[in-house]
């Protein structure tokens, strides 16, 4: 079991020493055989459960008007562990801070790519490594 969770994690030999997920939350990496299962689920800022309906009226903490946590009088910019659903799933992630995905972007070298290993559909960022090449 801990050789899988380290396997879906790469090390991309940043200062910080955190390991980002090779995958999205959601995605079974034994089913990659479209675009589809590639993207996984998609969730809300601070929403431990994927839903169909986005939006500010759908929102859990309140309309865009209305925030009752994550707001400018909170200062939260910081998923609580309550409200962060990579840690709700597996207590080993947790979702990105501000200054985690910083890091990412100043220590890799990223590229926006489109049918990703030939998968019609497939289309995001690949970061590689600017330390270690991963």
């Amino acid at each position: 079991m801990m050789w899988e969770i380290y396997n879906n994690f790469v090390d991309l030999g940043l200062p910080s020493g955190t390991i980002w997920a090779k995958y999205n939350l959601g995605v079974d990496p034994n089913k990659l055989d479209s675009a589809k299962n590639w993207y996984g689920k998609l969730y809300a800022w601070g929403e431990i459960e994927p839903k169909d309906t986005y939006g500010w009226r759908v929102y859990k903490f309140g309309p865009e008007t209305n925030l009752f946590k994550y707001n400018n009088k909170d200062r939260l910019t910081d998923l609580q562990l309550e409200d962060d659903a990579a840690y709700n799933i597996n207590h080993h992630w947790r979702i990105p801070t501000n200054e985690q995905f910083h890091e990412l972007l100043e220590y890799t070298i990223n590229k926006w790519t489109e049918n990703y290993k030939n998968i019609k559909g497939l289309n995001g960022r690949i970061f590689k490594s600017k330390i270690n090449g991963e």
